[in-house]
């Protein structure tokens, strides 16, 4: 046997993951595009040079630091999940082979 089934399994299950987080972010950024009329990032963002789709993933005290007051009010309504908050919901509804 070359390698770990358990590794394995992991990092398969880690990429699935990962690929469902991707189309989560997509979904997520597509309709705060269409909520916000295009206004995702404050001005101190803009002169920064802040890419709007960086706003989500990763931490959510940057993405907050980052985003326009319109963002902020769609966040309210439609939380967003950082990678680390799917992952852990996913963990919740898996099952692990034995």
């Amino acid at each position: 046997m070359s390698g770990s089934r358990a590794f394995g399994w992991a990092r398969d299950e880690w990429r699935r993951i990962r690929d469902e987080y991707e189309l989560y972010r997509e979904q997520q950024y597509a309709a705060a595009v269409e909520a916000c009329n295009c206004i995702l990032l404050n001005r101190e963002a803009i002169a920064a040079g802040v890419d709007e789709f960086s706003l989500f993933i990763g931490r959510r005290d940057r993405a907050e630091r980052w985003a326009s007051e319109e963002l902020l009010a769609w966040w309210r309504e439609h939380p967003h999940l950082t990678f680390a908050e799917f992952e852990a919901a996913a963990f919740e509804y898996m099952e692990v082979p034995a």
